[in-house]
């Protein structure tokens, strides 16, 4: 149960500062708490943890339009950021992480401004078949990070010469096109009596630490983009429950690590794929010693990204 919601309210627009603020209170989460942040980015685009920079950005237009290169803890689109998108954040540990709970906080805010969102079949918030937000999740142990941002006043055309996915480019809308006279501090002041409605009072915290060598951290050209390979394999399957990308650190055919991105978020198939997979050999008996208890209903898919690893490792 979340006892206390502590708020972070930073007013630096500087998207490598805040993506240090996000790792801090990752990393730092009070006991039994909820630590809830919003935030602003100037001209930025930040690339999804799994993503290359080359295949997602124009690079050359970063300079023309002033715009700051990121690359995010969590896996997933591209996406572009200025000071008409506000960012947001759920920080909080696994027993109280609940995605439907939390973008529902989002949603109801915009329903009390009277505009007519809707939540589509993958926990984003949509106007007129186009989407209002974008939301990416991260997990680690028991340590859960749910953000996103709301499209509220975004540059469509500078997003459109950063991005070169067109999917990204197109499928958004602003706040400001179905109302104009709607401003960034109400969006705000309703997000944030929409989470005291629904978790109780909220408590402002200090940042207490310097955070200036995880700034340097995130800005650096290492960082960014990752010359050397991070896994030794990615496998892409398409299974009942979602598309689902598999990146793995493999040695003498034994996982290492694993990271897991589902098109379509599900935090329990995560945790499924993780207790099937983490640590496993490579080895058909012992694959089907670790699914012999699993529902049947996910056994075929798990096979499928079996498989697909299995082929690889020998690659290695």
């Amino acid at each position: 149960m979340i006892e206390k919601v502590y708020f972070v309210d930073s007013d630096n627009v500087n998207p490598y500062h805040n993506q240090a603020l996000l790792e801090y209170y990752f990393h730092n989460i009070p006991d039994d708490s909820m630590v809830f942040m919003l935030w602003q980015n100037n001209n930025s685009v930040l690339v999804g943890n799994d993503k290359s920079v080359y295949q997602q950005t124009v690079i050359s237009q970063l300079e023309i339009e002033h715009a700051y290169l990121c690359r995010r803890k969590t896996l997933g689109r591209t996406v572009y950021n200025d000071l008409g998108v506000l960012n947001y954040a759920f920080i909080m540990y696994l027993n109280n992480y609940d995605i439907k709970n939390q973008i529902n906080v989002i949603y109801q805010a915009l329903r009390k401004l009277s505009i007519p969102v809707y939540l589509n079949n993958e926990n984003e918030i949509c106007l007129n078949n186009k989407l209002v937000t974008n939301n990416f999740y991260l997990t680690k142990n028991e340590q859960c990070l749910h953000t996103g941002s709301i499209y509220w006043d975004c540059d469509k055309i500078k997003r459109a010469k950063l991005l070169k996915e067109k999917i990204s480019r197109n499928e958004i809308i602003n706040i400001t096109e179905e109302n104009p006279l709607i401003y960034y501090s109400e969006v705000k002041k309703q997000i944030l009596q929409s989470i005291a409605d629904k978790y109780g009072k909220i408590f402002r915290i200090a940042l207490e630490e310097d955070l200036m060598e995880q700034v340097e951290s995130f800005r650096s050209y290492q960082y960014i983009y990752q010359p050397e390979k991070p896994y030794t394999i990615i496998v892409k399957e398409d299974c009942d429950f979602s598309s689902v990308v598999i990146y793995c650190d493999m040695i003498k055919r034994q996982i290492l690590h694993m990271d897991i991105y589902l098109e379509k978020e599900n935090l329990a198939i995560k945790q499924l794929i993780w207790q099937v997979f983490e640590k496993m050999i490579i080895d058909d008996v012992i694959f089907k010693k670790r699914i012999k208890d699993v529902d049947s209903k996910y056994q075929s898919s798990l096979l499928k990204i079996y498989m697909a690893i299995k082929k690889e490792s020998y690659r290695i």
